[in-house]
């Protein structure tokens, strides 16, 4: 006689439980679509949310692609700015006095430029220029605008 008894307390507690579960899936779910619609527009409408987000992810690409585009244009002209520098000063002649000549190398990224050298005498200064095409030149290089060129291919440009 307890039997049909039992067997009810058994499914009414198993079904107790299950609505338990039940709510607590609900609320689960609830706290995550509050979450989900918190950045909803302020009427609410999902449909305009999600279209205004889609136009500024585009406005946001379009964006991004000009920065492109300006990045690579800015790497072009900085590779070829002058960026590596160097001054060799030096007498040529044991008649004058003091290191008032002078070599400077000015150079790009891809060590092309030019050498230019001043060579001051008791009769003048005569200033000389030598191009410079990935680190070496047609003409012949003295000892100083050699060591110019080669302290100027040492420096280490921005990028590096």
């Amino acid at each position: 006689m307890l039997e049909p008894y039992f067997f009810a307390i058994v499914i009414a507690t198993a079904a107790a439980a299950l609505a338990l579960l039940g709510l607590w899936r609900q609320a689960k779910l609830h706290r995550r679509i509050e979450k989900l619609f918190a950045g909803l527009n302020d009427d609410g409408n999902l449909e305009e949310t999600i279209e205004q987000y889609f136009a500024e992810v585009k406005t946001t690409r379009d964006k991004l692609s000009g920065l492109q585009q300006n990045y690579q244009h800015l790497s072009q002209i900085a590779a070829t700015s002058l960026q590596k520098t160097a001054i060799v000063r030096f007498n040529p002649f044991k008649h004058t006095g003091g290191d008032q000549s002078f070599t400077l190398a000015l150079l790009d990224n891809h060590d092309s430029g030019f050498i230019l050298t001043s060579i001051h005498s008791r009769e003048g200064t005569r200033v000389y220029i030598k191009p410079i095409r990935y680190g070496s030149s047609d003409h012949t290089l003295s000892r100083e605008e050699q060591s110019a060129l080669d302290n100027a291919k040492s420096t280490k440009s921005p990028k590096e």
